[in-house]
C-alpha cells in the first residue's frame, strides 16, 4: 500500500521540488525562462530544472497517466456491463468510452512526443512529431475538455443517473424476535380479574341496566 502511495506522489513531489527552486533562484533566472518561452515556444520543452527538465516532467506526468487509464480499465469495463439496456446507461457508457478513448490518445501521443525531445529525434516512433503535427496532442486536449464540459451541457441527462435494481437481502424469518421477550396475545388476565372482583363486590351485574357493553367498559 505504501509503494502505490509513493508512486501516486512522485511526480507532484518532485514538480514541487523543481518549481520552489526555480522561484527562490534571482528574478533574473525566471525571466530568462519566462523570455525564450515567449520568443521561442518549442525551446521551453528544452529549459533544466533542479532534479528534472521540462520534457522529463512532461514525460512523467503522461506516463503517470497512462498507468491510472489502464487500472482503470477493468473497473470502466465492470460499470459499462450494469444496466445495459438503458437507454440512459447506453448514454453514459458511450460518453465514458469517448472520454477514456481520449485521454488514453493523448497520454499515448504526449508520451511518443517528449520521447522524441528526450532523445533529440533519435528514438524511432510510429508518429514523428514536429512543430506542426505536435499540435495533434493540443487537439485531443481539447477533445478532452470538450468531453468533460461541453457534451454534459447538451446531454444533461448524463449526471442525473439511471433505473438502478436494488438487491433486497431476505432476512430470516424470527430474525427480528427477540426470544428473551415474551409475546402477549390476547386480554391482560391479571386485569380482568382484579376489575371482575370490583365488580362482584359493587354487585353492578345485579343492576337493572347492566349489559354487555357496560360489563366490558368495567372489565377493561
Amino acid at each position: 500500500m505504501e509503494n502505490k502511495i509513493y508512486m501516486v506522489i512522485c511526480p507532484l513531489f518532485l514538480g514541487v521540488i523543481d518549481v520552489c527552486y526555480v522561484y527562490l533562484q534571482p528574478p533574473e533566472v525566471y525571466n530568462t525562462i519566462l523570455q525564450n518561452a515567449l520568443v521561442d515556444p518549442l525551446s521551453r520543452i528544452h529549459v533544466h530544472y533542479l532534479i528534472l527538465g521540462a520534457k522529463e516532467h512532461f514525460l512523467l506526468r503522461h506516463v503517470w497517466q497512462f498507468g491510472v487509464l489502464i487500472i482503470l480499465f477493468p473497473q470502466i469495463i465492470k460499470f459499462i456491463k450494469k444496466e445495459r439496456k438503458h437507454s440512459l446507461k447506453r448514454l453514459l457508457n458511450k460518453w465514458l468510452l469517448f472520454f477514456w478513448t481520449t485521454l488514453v490518445l493523448m497520454s499515448v501521443f504526449a508520451i511518443m512526443y517528449s520521447l522524441q525531445m528526450i532523445t533529440n529525434n533519435q528514438l524511432t516512433t510510429l508518429i514523428s512529431f514536429n512543430a506542426s503535427n505536435s499540435l495533434l496532442i493540443t487537439l485531443l486536449f481539447f477533445l478532452v475538455i470538450f468531453s468533460t464540459a461541453v457534451i454534459p451541457v447538451y446531454f444533461t441527462t448524463l449526471f442525473q443517473g439511471y433505473p438502478q435494481l436494488k438487491k433486497r437481502v431476505q432476512e430470516p424469518v424470527g430474525s427480528t424476535i427477540d426470544p428473551k421477550s415474551e409475546l402477549k396475545y390476547g386480554l391482560e388476565k391479571p386485569l380482568i380479574a382484579i376489575n371482575l372482583e370490583r365488580l362482584k363486590e359493587k354487585k353492578l351485574h345485579l343492576e337493572q341496566d347492566f349489559n354487555i357493553t357496560t360489563c366490558a367498559r368495567e372489565l377493561g
